[in-house]
């Protein structure tokens, strides 16, 4: 079945096969000669056929090309944000740096959705590297809220390898970057040496619903450090 657009296209198509095929009619006579008529025809529409192709394989390049992050998007992902393409230096870096949006949706949506059982064992585990018993007082805000946490052990980095298509020793370049900005915080690590990052904190509605509001987010302190993202890579 086709979608509304593909049918509109296709109709096109049909149109222009059509009047392929009443150019060769008046071009060559073909009223003449059925069988010869017949094979002309179909000359024509191949030739109409094979030029829509064309037309659909550059279009669809063009819009690729043009439309990257559109194309990308899901609603289950939150990056990039509106105000990140309006910048151009920082639509200019999520191109050349693709995996940034795909290491900040995976850690986001990680834990976004946790509740009941899950988010009691991510305060625990909170408190067990941190030491502070919960609720944490934000950095940023200074409001008392549970940060939303990611253990980046072994599990973790297969895991998310495995999802943005990237090494180990990749990703951690992106998590060193990101924590260096305050875009990601550190708050400590193990004797394994596992490090808990936290990327955002949880926010309580009145109806005891949870919300999950990332640190990222537009202010000049964030846009900088997105636009700083190829110094804070090369560097580490």
């Amino acid at each position: 079945m086709l979608s509304d657009e593909a049918e509109a296209f296709v109709q096109i198509v049909e149109s222009r096969i059509a009047q392929a095929e009443d150019n060769a009619i008046l071009e060559k006579n073909l009223e003449v000669n059925e069988e010869f008529r017949d094979q002309e025809l179909f000359k024509a529409r191949s030739k109409a056929v094979k030029a829509a192709c064309r037309a659909l394989r550059n279009a669809d390049d063009y819009i690729r090309m043009k439309y990257p992050h559109e194309l990308k998007y899901s609603k289950e992902n939150i990056y990039p944000r509106a105000w990140m393409l309006k910048d151009e230096k920082i639509s200019n870096v999520l191109e050349r740096y693709p995996k940034t949006e795909l290491i900040l949706n995976y850690v986001f949506n990680l834990n976004r959705y946790i509740r009941g059982d899950e988010y009691k064992a991510m305060t625990e585990l909170t408190e067990r590297f941190t030491k502070v018993k919960a609720p944490r007082i934000d950095p940023d805000t200074r409001e008392d809220h549970e940060f939303a946490v990611v253990l980046a052990d072994h599990d973790f980095y297969e895991r998310i390898t495995r999802a943005v298509d990237c090494t180990k020793i990749y990703v951690q370049k992106y998590l060193q970057a990101f924590k260096s900005v305050s875009i990601f915080f550190e708050l400590g690590k193990d004797e394994k040496n596992r490090r808990l990052y936290s990327d955002g904190y949880f926010v309580k509605g009145k109806d005891n619903t949870l919300r999950k509001v990332a640190f990222l987010r537009n202010d000049k302190r964030y846009r900088d450090a997105l636009r700083s993202l190829p110094q804070l890579l090369r560097r580490g």
